[in-house]
């Protein structure tokens, strides 16, 4: 592709986290170090307070950072919410989001933009691949394909295979690795805060019907 003629859309990358400031800093920092232009995207923080540091954490990136950041407080337990939340603050055409646990690649953003330019996309989803911390061990029970399906989301090879769906059939991506249009969430309203955990599928459901 021609990046001089490349469009490249705006991304508000949201985050959502309680107690968890060591991997929260991680998260930020690959956010930091994406191969895109810093101009064309910022972070949200949705917290919920915990009194583990992340507040202070927020403070320092917010007075010192290479992208805009922004931090707001939930104090519901519920993921759902912070996501809406999220979306509700949001600022940009796509709303990004990444777990607290999570490690975006450096051409996270850079490879969203791609997908959305070349196939119209107003949900992109991605590869989400399981790691550990250096001297820790996975268990035995978690080495099976149940396992892996559970936590981890696997596409085919980055670079190598891509899958566009277009199916009359519902199909549910993992939130912490997804970008969708602005604009879904102000047509739909946001997450579903009944549904516990599976709280992205009902949202993923209906955005298949939407055009761009």
């Amino acid at each position: 592709m021609n990046t001089s003629q490349m469009e490249y859309h705006t991304f508000s990358v949201v985050i959502t986290t309680y107690k968890r400031v060591g991997l929260l800093a991680k998260a930020i920092e690959s956010v930091f170090q994406q191969h895109y232009p810093k101009d064309k995207y910022e972070v949200v923080v949705i917290y919920t307070p915990s009194g583990d540091g992340t507040e202070e954490l927020l403070e320092r990136y917010q007075g010192n950072s290479p992208v805009p950041v922004s931090a707001y407080k939930e104090t519901r337990r519920a993921v759902a919410c912070a996501r809406n939340l999220g979306a509700e603050k949001s600022r940009l055409e796509f709303v990004a989001q990444l777990d607290d646990d999570a490690i975006a690649c450096p051409d996270w953003l850079a490879t969203f933009n791609q997908v959305i330019n070349e196939h119209h996309a107003m949900v992109v989803g991605g590869r989400i691949e399981i790691y550990f911390d250096q001297g820790c061990t996975p268990p035995d029970w978690f080495n099976t394909p149940y396992m892996h399906g559970f936590f981890g989301l696997n596409y085919g090879e980055h670079g190598r295979k891509k899958r566009v769906v277009r199916s009359r059939y519902p199909m549910t991506l993992y939130a912490h690795n997804t970008a969708y249009a602005r604009r879904l969430f102000d047509h739909f309203g946001g997450y579903q805060t009944d549904l516990g955990p599976d709280e992205n599928s009902r949202h993923d459901h209906r955005s298949q019907g939407m055009e761009r």
